[in-house]
C-alpha cells in the first residue's frame, strides 16, 4: 500500500484524489471523536499503564520501545504484562515473547482487541492484587479506547517527513495532529540520527506549537549484532557486526518504514550491501515468493540475506514452511539484525517523568 501510495503522490490528480478522500477521513474521525467524548469507553484497572503509540500509520519503533520499557521494570523484579492487538499474525508479539523469555514468569504478552478486558483477564488467571504491583504496557495504544492510561508515550518517525502532511490516505496521520498530541504525555522523536539537527530542530518547534508544555525527547535504534536463523544457534546468540564486513549482502524487509531500516543497516553494516526485497507491512511471505528472492540472490552472487526480527518470526511460521526452512538454504546464509534502544538526550529526564506518574497515579513503588 505504501509503494501506491508514493506512486499517487507523484501526480497531481494522484495527489487531489487523496486530498479529496482525506476529507472523508476526517468526518470519519470527527464523528469517533464526538462519540468518545460523550460516550467515554475509558475504563480503569489497579496497576500502572503505559501505552506506546503513534499519530500515523506504519513503523515508529513501538515494539523497540515496549521491550525496552519492559525490561527496565523487570530488571526491578516487577510483573510486566504487554498487551497487544497482535495485527495480521502477532509477529510484533512473538518476537517480544522470545526478546523477554530470560526473565520467565515475570514477563507476559496477551493478545486482544479489548485491552481492558486483556488486562482484567490477566489479574484474574494470575490471581494478582495491587501489591504484586503489575505493569502494564499497550503496545499500539494510543487511539485504544477501552483501558484508561496512566501515560501516553507517542513516537514520531523523525526521518519520515512525509507522514505528518495531513490525514490518511493523503498523509500517515490515523487522526488529527493537534487531537494526538493534546492527549499526549510525552514525545519520542524516533530515527533522530538519520536526518539534519535543522529538521530535527523544526520537527520539535512544530510539536511544541501545538503543545508547548509537551515534553520532546530524541532518540536512535542501534544496531548492536545479529542473529544466524537456522543451524545450531537458532538465533540466541548475538554475532556481532564484523563477521560480516567481508560479505555480499541483500537486505529483506516488511515492516512499516523500510528506509530505516536499510538506512540502519547500510549505517552499520560493514559489508556489500547490493539490493533490498522491500514489501509490505506484515506481509504474507509464501514459498513461491521467497523462491523468487533465494533465486535472484544466487544470480547476484550474495551470500547473505538479512532480515528484521519481526520478518524472521513470520518467515519461521511452521504452518508455510517445513522446519527449518527457508534458512537452510545452500550458499546463502540468513541472519536478524539486532536493534536496541537509545536516547540521544535526556534519558534521565524521560524516566522520571514515566515513573512520577507510576508512583503518582497507580502507587507503583520503585
Amino acid at each position: 500500500m505504501r509503494k501506491i501510495w508514493q506512486k499517487l503522490h507523484k501526480s497531481a490528480l494522484g495527489r487531489l484524489s487523496l486530498r479529496l478522500l482525506s476529507y472523508f477521513y476526517f468526518a470519519a474521525c470527527l464523528i469517533r471523536h464526538w462519540w468518545t467524548a460523550l460516550f467515554p469507553h475509558e475504563r480503569a484497572v489497579d496497576a500502572f499503564v503505559i501505552s506506546v503509540g503513534n499519530l500515523t500509520v506504519g513503523g515508529t519503533g513501538k515494539t523497540t520501545m515496549a521491550a525496552y520499557l519492559a525490561e527496565h521494570f523487570l530488571r526491578q523484579g516487577l510483573q510486566v504484562c504487554i498487551l497487544t492487538r497482535g495485527y495480521k499474525g502477532a509477529d510484533e508479539a512473538r518476537q517480544l515473547k522470545r526478546q523477554m523469555d530470560v526473565y520467565g514468569c515475570n514477563f507476559h504478552i496477551l493478545v486482544g482487541a479489548n485491552r481492558y478486558q486483556l488486562a482484567r483477564d490477566f489479574f484474574n488467571d494470575q490471581r494478582l492484587t495491587i501489591n504484586d504491583q503489575p505493569v502494564f504496557i499497550m503496545d499500539d495504544g494510543h487511539q485504544h479506547a477501552s483501558l484508561k492510561k496512566d501515560i501516553s508515550i507517542v513516537l514520531i518517525d523523525a526521518a519520515d517527513d512525509q507522514g505528518l502532511s495531513g490525514l490518511l490516505p493523503y498523509g500517515l496521520l490515523r487522526e488529527p495532529i493537534i487531537w494526538g498530541l493534546k492527549r499526549a504525555d510525552i514525545i519520542v522523536l524516533t530515527h533522530a540520527d538519520l536526518i539534519s539537527s535543522a529538521k530535527l530542530s523544526n520537527l520539535s518547534r512544530d510539536i511544541l506549537l501545538n503543545r508547548p508544555d509537551l515534553p520532546v525527547f530524541d532518540a536512535a535504534h542501534n544496531c548492536v549484532g545479529f542473529r544466524l536463523l537456522g543451524g545450531s544457534s537458532n538465533g540466541s546468540r548475538i554475532e556481532p557486526l564484523d563477521a560480516l564486513k567481508n560479505e555480499t549482502i541483500a537486505l529483506f524487509s516488511g515492516i512499516g518504514n523500510p528506509a530505516a531500516f536499510e538506512a540502519l543497516a547500510r549505517r552499520d553494516v560493514k559489508a556489500k550491501i547490493l539490493k533490498h526485497f522491500v514489501f509490505e507491512d506484515h506481509a504474507f511471505y509464501d514459498q513461491k515468493l521467497l523462491q523468487r528472492v533465494l533465486e535472484d540472490c544466487l544470480n547476484l552472487r550474495i551470500g547473505v540475506l538479512m532480515t528484521t526480527l519481526k520478518d524472521a518470526e513470520r518467515l519461521a511460521d511452521g504452518r508455510i514452511w517445513p522446519a527449518g526452512c527457508p534458512f537452510k538454504t545452500p550458499g546463502i546464509v540468513w541472519c536478524a539484525l539486532e536493534v536496541q534502544w537509545k536516547f540521544l538526550s535526556g534519558e534521565g529526564e524521560f524516566w522520571k517523568i514515566v515513573e512520577d506518574k507510576g508512583t503518582k497515579g497507580s502507587g507503583l513503588e520503585l
